[in-house]
């Protein structure tokens, strides 16, 4: 028996977005549970995980490799795409040798997190790592990830239904110098910027003074009293992740080397998900991946997107059904 949609749902807003959007192209609406909707029009019919881009026909093994860190990194070496070397510490007592085979730079994150949560990069000493694996320890139980820096830009490609929908660069957070405004000042400014976007989109989040921050800020011989000089940068966090205060610049498809898509297209058909959010850092994205160092860093099913690109990716999953 269907559950009436009217009384049950909550997430008011997202969900009245996705229910109007199908009853705007006159289909049925069968809340089978609060989250899981049947959807069907003449000949078609499908499940959808609302207002989630997952749907019926997604691989559940797929699910499970993108949600575990060290799987991924282990399906991308056996298909043969761009990855790092990766090794997983299941004790301290394992960190030397881990150490001695991962070597510096090195980035070190929980097996299973979203969000950047307990990911830290670019750890360049054994004093730095110690440090940092007391910090990502809040955030896992059973061992971390230890795993080779990749030098380049980080990006984001998102994927929907095997084709290319929208790639941006992720920033760090970051404040520039004007040899006037102390730190604290500088990064007041830096939250009021991010601050408007948020109020735009609700994942974007401003730039926190926690142990990370101070830990960086000690490494330079700084304090939030300081005063950068004009022009100079300092990076606050050392992911580039919306949640921790970093900003996206969209990237024309034109701007994306060809075989870079085709390389994420292809791995989204390989894995058999609708929608596909891939990690991806390089050097040079206008070049092909055999010529610049690059690497895939994760993998993630059911990505977020903006209401732009969410319509859009509606419109797909309506064509997959359509032509089938």
């Amino acid at each position: 028996m269907s559950i009436n949609y009217k009384h049950t749902l909550h997430n008011k807003n997202n969900m009245d977005k996705t229910f109007n959007y199908f009853e705007s192209k006159k289909f049925n609406v069968n809340c089978i549970t609060k989250n899981i909707w049947e959807i069907s029009k003449d000949d078609i019919k499908f499940t959808i995980y609302a207002p989630f881009l997952v749907i019926d026909q997604d691989s559940v093994i797929s699910k499970e490799i993108s949600e575990s860190k060290s799987n991924t990194n282990s399906y991308l070496k056996s298909k043969n795409y761009p990855h790092t070397d990766q090794l997983f510490l299941s004790s301290i007592n394992d960190l030397d040798y881990s150490i001695d085979h991962i070597g510096f730079p090195c980035a070190i994150k929980p097996t299973q997190e979203n969000n950047g949560r307990g990911v830290y990069c670019n750890i360049n000493s054994r004093e730095e790592l110690l440090f940092f694996i007391t910090q990502s320890s809040q955030y896992y139980s059973n061992g971390l990830i230890l795993e080779k820096h990749v030098e380049g830009n980080d990006y984001r490609i998102t994927i929907i239904n095997n084709e290319f929908l929208f790639a941006v660069q992720r920033k760090p957070p970051t404040i520039i110098g004007d040899g006037e405004n102390t730190i604290t000042q500088l990064l007041d400014d830096q939250n009021k910027k991010l601050l408007n976007i948020k109020k735009k989109i609700n994942v974007q989040e401003l730039i926190s003074i926690d142990d990370e921050f101070e830990y960086i800020l000690k490494t330079k011989n700084l304090t939030t009293q300081s005063i950068l000089s004009k022009n100079e940068t300092l990076i606050l966090k050392s992911i580039s992740n919306m949640s921790v205060g970093g900003e996206r610049i969209f990237i024309p498809k034109e701007d994306i080397n060809k075989s870079v898509i085709e390389m994420c297209e292809s791995l989204s058909k390989n894995l058999n998900l609708f929608s596909l959010g891939i990690d991806y850092i390089t050097e040079d994205i206008t070049k092909d991946p055999v010529i610049s160092k690059d690497a895939i860093i994760e993998i993630n099913y059911n990505p977020q997107v903006s209401d732009q690109y969410y319509f859009k990716s509606l419109d797909r999953m309506i064509e997959r059904y359509e032509c089938k």
